[in-house]
């Protein structure tokens, strides 16, 4: 195609295509909207030519359009030719999942009593990924879906995945140099195209994100016509470029699509774009770290309920990182002062979602722990005594752990915890007792 600046038709389709692009960075082509198979026609669909030619061929009949005319195909190929898009086939796959989720919260009943409840929601949805978010989407549900499995996320009953069916199309996508960086605006008054450096900006309104962008610069409309080349010693001059790649909108939240790092691992997708904290990782935001701490709470108050009963006087301490630990974490401990002595008992809480076995790694770790502490306190306190415990909801102890427990003198508590704990929001241990000795 060749630029007319007398075509006010082609310049708004240059303006509208370019839009696109910045708002979306690509354009799909070909869109199959579903799949029928053979079975599924009936004997006079299986009539029809071009149904027949099809079923013969490939074994189904896919019902499906372009998604974009021959003048704004026109325009996409005349950016590729200037440098600024590229274009390639790629797989698209059509995907649907399913997941059902009891979303809950504290509420009082006319007793007074605390419980949790919620609406329970199932969502269903189909969408079309590109073959790199097909990738992404793959791994990332698959480990969801291992972590359900395993008995975190229990709020979520049911997470199912699968492809319908991929075909392939021909994509545009504008390079990562230009996106969000350049702006295509049409004088009326003059009747000519005009080109802007511009920033991305997002603009909330009426709880809808939409991205704008402001005009940084304007430059030369034959510098651009000219090329790629004559356009990036400007894009140089954008600050905000420096940073990120641009702005992608993705389910009404703006995301900031970041340069990928020079030691990237090759299907490590997940810090491509800058989102929200999750809850499926291992950090400070995850649902087991969560339940975790929940535990070691709930049991912090049954010791300090349960060492009272026996007479003597003992302060609770929970989360403790001292020092001379470097960096690690005594989740409890049980401290008794006399004049003669000083006693304590160090925790280790070990909560299990799945009654997975308590392992001999675990207790090697809590036992050096307990060591360093025991080595600190005779310094300065000669009189010092100290219990390991190891308290668990599990029954379920590894042989190497029991030995290991056995030789080192710790102390393997079980707790039961209050009929469908996981479901409340009262949890409350009925029992302690030593593993061994129900």
């Amino acid at each position: 195609m060749k630029y007319d600046p007398n075509n006010e038709r082609q310049s708004l389709e240059i303006v509208e295509s370019w839009h696109h692009l910045m708002k979306n960075k690509e354009m799909q082509v070909w869109k199959v909207y579903q799949r029928v198979l053979k079975e599924e026609l009936s004997a006079e669909q299986l009539k029809i030519p071009i149904i027949a030619q099809n079923i013969e061929r490939f074994g189904y009949y896919d019902i499906a359009r372009p998604l974009w005319g021959e003048q704004t195909l026109d325009v996409l190929d005349f950016f590729v030719e200037l440098g600024y898009v590229s274009k390639f086939v790629d797989n698209i796959h059509q995907i649907s999942y399913h997941h059902v989720v009891h979303p809950y919260a504290p509420f009082i009943t006319p007793s007074g009593g605390v419980g949790i409840s919620g609406p329970s929601n199932t969502t269903f949805k189909i969408i079309a990924l590109n073959s790199k978010r097909y990738s992404n989407f793959v791994n990332t549900a698959r480990d969801f879906k291992n972590q359900l499995n395993s008995g975190k996320h229990p709020h979520i009953t049911e997470f199912n995945f699968g492809e319908n069916f991929s075909y392939q199309s021909d994509v545009y996508e504008v390079k990562d140099r230009y996106f969000d960086a350049l702006g295509i605006g049409y004088s009326s008054t003059r009747r000519t195209l005009t080109v802007y450096l511009t920033e991305p900006e997002t603009i909330t309104h009426n709880n809808i994100v939409s991205k704008h962008w402001k005009r940084i610069k304007q430059l030369d409309l034959n510098l651009f016509l000219s090329g790629n080349q004559a356009i990036d010693s400007f894009i140089e001059e954008l600050e905000w470029k420096k940073k990120c790649i641009g702005i992608m909108i993705y389910d009404n939240i703006p995301y900031a699509k970041l340069y990928e790092p020079p030691d990237k691992e090759e299907d490590d997708d997940d810090n491509e774009y800058l989102a929200m904290p999750d809850f499926l990782g291992e950090g400070v935001y995850s649902i087991a770290n969560i339940l975790s701490n929940k535990f070691e709470d709930v049991t912090a108050d049954y010791l300090n309920n349960y060492l009272t009963k026996t007479g003597d006087y003992f302060t609770i301490s929970k989360r403790l990182k001292p020092s001379y630990l470097h960096g690690k974490e005594v989740d409890i401990v049980a401290e008794q002062r006399t004049r003669e002595n000083v006693f304590k008992i160090i925790c280790e809480c070990k909560l299990r979602l799945e009654n997975s076995p308590i392992t001999e790694n675990e207790l090697d770790e809590f036992n050096e722990k307990v060591l360093a502490i025991m080595e600190y306190d005779s310094k300065s306190q000669p009189n010092n005594t100290s219990e390991a415990w190891l308290v668990t909801n599990s029954d379920n102890v590894s042989d190497g752990a029991k030995s290991y427990a056995l030789t080192h003198n710790i102390k393997i508590k079980k707790v039961d915890l209050s009929r469908n704990w996981l479901r409340r929001a009262d949890w409350k241990i009925t029992r302690l007792y030593d593993l061994n000795q129900p």
